[in-house]
């Protein structure tokens, strides 16, 4: 299952799987810095979301609970205040869910971070895809 949540607002791009389905996550990774891109995942700063997961809130989690194997895609700051990733932006603070949760506004003081965001979560998935098994 490939979730694309919230990808277009945050500082960073991150990739999450689930602790014992680690190799999707790990992969898409990989190949985005063999493409020269960077794809984080979620430090385990926070201890209520180890390293390379994410929460139980979006679309992936009735997959995670059947023990198939996800990708969930987020751009946000995991390193900023509780570091749990829902204060996006160093600069702007929480995006997503608010008022400057628009196109419009989000391209104002990122001109061409969310094209930029967006063309590496598409590259490192249309690689994964067209290796997958191999990777695996």
């Amino acid at each position: 299952m490939i979730n694309l949540d919230s990808v277009a607002a945050g500082d960073q791009v991150y990739c999450y799987s689930s602790k014992d389905q680690a190799w999707p996550k790990l992969a898409i990774r990989n190949m985005a810095r063999r493409m020269g891109a960077t794809i984080l995942t979620s430090p385990g700063l926070n201890p209520d979301y180890p390293y390379g997961t994410t929460g139980d809130w979006s679309d992936h989690v009735v997959f995670a609970r059947n023990d198939i194997p996800y990708l969930c895609f987020q751009a946000t700051h995991r390193l900023l205040a509780s570091k749990d990733g829902d204060v996006n932006s160093v600069r702007y603070g929480r995006i997503w869910h608010s008022k400057k949760d628009t196109v419009a506004y989000i391209e104002q003081p990122f001109p061409g971070r969310m094209q930029a965001q967006l063309q590496t979560e598409s590259e490192a998935l249309a690689e994964f895809l067209t290796t997958y098994p191999a990777e695996k």
